[in-house]
């Protein structure tokens, strides 16, 4: 049987973990707002600017790492699993976000040569010369 103490500790980690779901939920809007302004920009530049990767893959590491802490959580509770439900459904958001950007880019400017890919300095090269 479980101490009150120990119930308590077990409720108040669940809590936490559903209040940083929730707002991690919330932040994928953002992913929408910065696929939108990487879309616009590709189109205007032809470029990606790297934060349009960095955070998309800030947010799915940090999904990743909720899924994996919260993991051990054994509880029936519904606002909890409502919690796992809301950083998967995210994390798909900010999978697609990249995606979308990766394949706008890719339609916009095509393949780099594997000789680009291969060699950094022939990669910046040809950067600055689109610019």
């Amino acid at each position: 049987m479980q101490t009150a103490e120990q119930l308590w500790a077990q409720n108040q980690q669940i809590a936490t973990a559903i209040n940083r779901a929730n707002t991690f939920s919330i932040i994928t809007w953002v992913a929408m707002l910065m696929t939108g302004a990487a879309l616009l920009i590709l189109y205007l530049d032809g470029s990606l600017a790297e934060i349009s990767f960095v955070s998309p893959l800030l947010a799915l590491s940090y999904g990743a790492q909720w899924l994996s802490h919260n993991s051990s959580l054994a509880t029936d509770d519904a606002d909890y699993l409502a919690a796992v439900a809301k950083v998967k459904r995210a994390m798909l958001v900010w999978t697609v976000a990249v995606l979308v950007q990766v394949a706008a880019y890719l339609i916009l400017n095509g393949l780099p040569g594997l000789a680009t890919i291969l060699d950094p300095p022939l990669l910046v090269a040809s950067l600055s010369q689109r610019s």
